[in-house]
């Protein structure tokens, strides 16, 4: 568990497919998401105030990944979106983005309902936020996206052409 949440820049994109072995792991041997959970948090504590962009990405990615293979609870990951609407600046955006673009989705759709209802109090938070906040056009791009990933706009159903026979 350790050798997985090392830092190395070169196999960001395995992180899914390591977190899926580790799912596999846990359903044999449950002590894996307990220190799994214990290792984020205790790096999350110790990243939350650092000004390192990398690692605090890096550690939300391992949140998000963790979270939809339920090897930890939801609230954790919720816990760190809500951080991040409490001082939106900085990293805490960036984090914001990557958090409701990597497990929105998934936290729009989960069946258990205080989960999902405090997740869409908070989008509705992001939401606001992007409508008042002074940010660059990028980054409110971004953030809007990220809210369009979880929560796509609904769409009238297209109609059928009418053949010509």
């Amino acid at each position: 568990i350790k050798d997985i949440c090392t830092y190395r820049k070169e196999y960001s994109l395995y992180i899914p497919n390591h977190f899926r072995g580790l799912a596999a792991l846990n359903k044999h041997f449950k002590d894996v998401s307990e220190n799994l959970l214990e290792l984020l948090m205790k790096e999350y504590k110790y990243i939350r105030d650092k000004a390192e962009k990398d690692k605090r990405l890096r550690i939300t990615m391992y949140f998000c990944e963790a979270t939809k293979f339920k090897l930890i609870p939801q609230n954790h990951v919720l816990d760190c979106l809500q951080d991040c609407l409490n001082s939106p600046s900085g990293f805490n955006i960036d984090v914001m983005i990557k958090i409701l673009e990597k497990v929105g989705y998934y936290l729009i759709h989960t069946p258990d309902k205080n989960d999902k209802l405090r997740f869409e109090m908070q989008l509705t938070q992001v939401n606001n936020f992007r409508a008042t906040a002074h940010l660059p056009d990028s980054t409110l791009i971004q953030i809007e996206n990220a809210y369009y990933v979880c929560k796509p706009p609904e769409r009238k159903a297209l109609k059928k052409k009418k053949e010509l026979t």
